[in-house]
């Protein structure tokens, strides 16, 4: 069963960085965008679920950075929905070069929460809504995106504290994902992010971050793995790995 998708994009120069590549928050500013329109054509988009009282909400996602886009390169994206893994659903992507080489890949992991008891609701209950079955039996980026702790014996050091301002909010009234993703590269050395694109970045996306709150930023190397938490009031806000 095949069934994506996909749409021919003309990145815009905002999108790149310093080398003209573009940036690992771009990329995911991309899926969200993906993410909806994939979900809208599947008939389980924000507003096809909100008449049931139910929300999406991204928990995890693992990026895969094979051959970098940059500016003026134009791309074909495409996304697909894999259908349920245990309680999550699992939602693909790719970005495909102007020769269909694959740029990018990612694999999302979501769940579905009822707005009245602010709980998880399992997939399997709600099948009539969104189908369990994929949509496509392509697996972009291998296994679903992990759970990301700091190292045995390891801990974060705090490096920075990031009040949460008007640019960092989406519609929804918090930080939108892709901020943890610039938050936690503008804590790395310099001389690392301004030249080099990591090879691999998984987040794990815990709690909202509100206007106004202060989320203190902890990281830890390990070689050429870089972990940068976000903590505010108490809470793991996000936990981030980045490969270089």
């Amino acid at each position: 069963m095949t069934s994506k998708t996909i749409q021919k994009l003309d990145l815009p120069c905002y999108m790149f960085d310093c080398r003209e590549c573009l940036r690992p928050s771009s990329f995911m500013d991309i899926a969200q965008e993906l993410a909806a329109a994939g979900s809208a054509d599947g008939g389980f988009s924000d507003q096809d679920i909100a008449k049931h009282g139910l929300v999406w909400i991204l928990a995890r996602m693992k990026v895969v950075f094979n051959k970098v886009p940059h500016r003026c390169d134009s791309v074909t994206a495409e996304t697909w929905h894999r259908g349920l893994s245990g309680p999550y659903f699992i939602r693909d992507y790719r970005l495909l070069d102007t020769d269909g080489g694959v740029a990018v890949s990612s694999t999302s992991t979501w769940v579905i929460m009822d707005t009245a008891s602010r709980r998880a609701v399992r997939g399997d209950h709600i099948t009539d809504i969104i189908p369990s079955s994929p949509q496509c039996d392509e697996e972009a980026a291998g296994d679903p995106a992990d759970k990301i702790i700091f190292p045995k014996n390891a801990a974060g050091t705090i490096v920075a504290e990031h009040k949460v301002v008007y640019s960092d909010l989406d519609y929804n009234g918090h930080a939108n994902n892709a901020k943890y993703t610039l938050w936690a590269l503008d804590v790395l050395p310099p001389e690392l992010t301004t030249n080099n694109t990591p090879k691999e970045i998984t987040v794990n996306f815990n709690n909202e971050a509100r206007l106004g709150e202060v989320v203190t930023l902890l990281h830890c190397q390990h070689a050429n793995v870089h972990i940068v938490e976000g903590r505010s009031n108490g809470l793991q806000v996000f936990i981030e790995k980045i490969i270089y």
